[in-house]
């Protein structure tokens, strides 16, 4: 793959110096690319469980491990093996593990709306089920008519035991990383475990070459440009729950310890021109957009992201997100306070960072 920092170059000789708001269909309904690909889809009925990763009450979500029964988890109905073998996936195992993550869809406004026409809500082929009654208190569980029960399904496919390992439950612990903490401990072990994966994905996002239907916005500046996206985690229809991500031309910016005075520009632009493009695409106020670093980041590649001040969004915790207009104050205070400040971050039990630290934490 060819690094970011040649992507970046690449998309700057293609584009005028004026950065321009992308033109972006409703991400609801299908693109002229999603249509061309459809036959291409994997068949889900030859997913098959190997372990439940996650499951979440409160998010109504699951992350499953599995594997398909076909050679490639594509539909045999497939006509683009051309296209799959440039990418060198036309030949994987029946063994390739994939990763589904499966989230309840929220209830659709305008179908709700037409059951005050008459219809109905409710599947009244099945039994309707009480668990409880208090005086004015009723709850029951209500079999829903199918079109309120569609989930959204991200799949990864194939998964390494690595990914497999950053979706699955274990118990999670907070580490105090000291600047010494941080080049003892914390840069050691991310470098012998190999803890970036891969970045190809970076690397199509900022040439263009991948989710051109999800572009909000393109910098092409190679110092201070970035390209800003709809995440995947959001499906475009409501806006109070926006997620957006940027990832910043520069290459060589991995994580916050890394920032000072001379990424200021970087900083600011993309406050300025991320939350603008925002307010021009969606209607969103600058004032109800929140946009945050993590750290320690999920992959190592300097990006932001941008949330509707209403959402919550899973890594909008303080231990792990740090608004950006914090970061650019503290830098404007002390220029290489990232260098010297103590931070605190989650990691959860058996990642390369939780056995770096195993030492420090409370184990009882």
């Amino acid at each position: 793959m060819a690094s970011t920092q040649e992507a970046a170059g690449n998309k700057s000789s293609e584009v005028s110096d004026e950065p321009t708001p992308a033109k972006q269909p409703r991400l609801d309904q299908p693109t002229a690319s999603q249509e061309s690909t459809a036959m291409q889809q994997h068949d889900f009925k030859k997913f098959r469980l190997v372990e439940i990763l996650d499951n979440s009450q409160r998010a109504k979500y699951v992350a499953l491990l599995g594997k398909f029964d076909t050679t490639d988890g594509i539909s045999s109905s497939s006509s683009s093996s051309s296209q799959d073998g440039k990418n060198g996936e036309d030949s994987k195992s029946s063994s390739t593990s994939a990763i589904l993550l499966l989230e309840k869809e929220a209830f659709p406004v305008e179908q709700l709306q037409q059951s005050q026409l008459g219809l109905s809500l409710f599947d009244h082929r099945q039994t309707v089920e009480t668990v409880m009654h208090n005086d004015i208190w009723h709850k029951y569980r209500l079999p829903l008519e199918s079109s309120f029960c569609l989930a959204k399904a991200t799949l990864v496919h194939p998964a390494t035991d690595r990914l497999a390992a950053k979706y699955r439950r274990r118990p999670c612990h907070l580490v105090v990383e000291s600047p010494e903490d941080y080049r003892k401990r914390t840069e050691p072990a991310l470098k012998s475990a190999g803890a970036k994966h891969s970045l190809a994905w970076v690397g199509n996002l900022l040439d263009g070459s991948a989710e051109a239907d999800r572009l909000v916005f393109d910098d092409p500046d190679p110092a201070v440009g970035f390209v800003l996206h709809a995440d995947l985690k959001w499906d475009g229809r409501r806006i109070d729950d926006l997620y957006c991500l940027a990832v910043c031309r520069v290459d060589g910016l991995h994580s916050l310890r890394q920032l000072g005075a001379q990424h200021l520009p970087l900083l600011e632009n993309l406050m300025d021109k991320g939350r603008k493009a925002l307010r021009d695409r969606y209607g969103v106020p600058l004032s109800q957009q929140r946009v945050f670093l993590h750290y320690q980041p999920s992959f190592y590649h300097l990006h932001a992201h941008f949330t509707h001040v209403s959402a919550d969004w899973p890594g909008q915790q303080a231990e792990r997100a740090h608004l950006v207009t914090e970061i650019i104050n503290n830098i404007r205070l002390m220029p290489d306070y990232y260098q010297k400040a103590t931070l605190t971050f989650p990691v959860k039990e058996g990642e390369p960072l939780y056995d770096a630290y195993k030492d420090q934490l409370d184990l009882l």
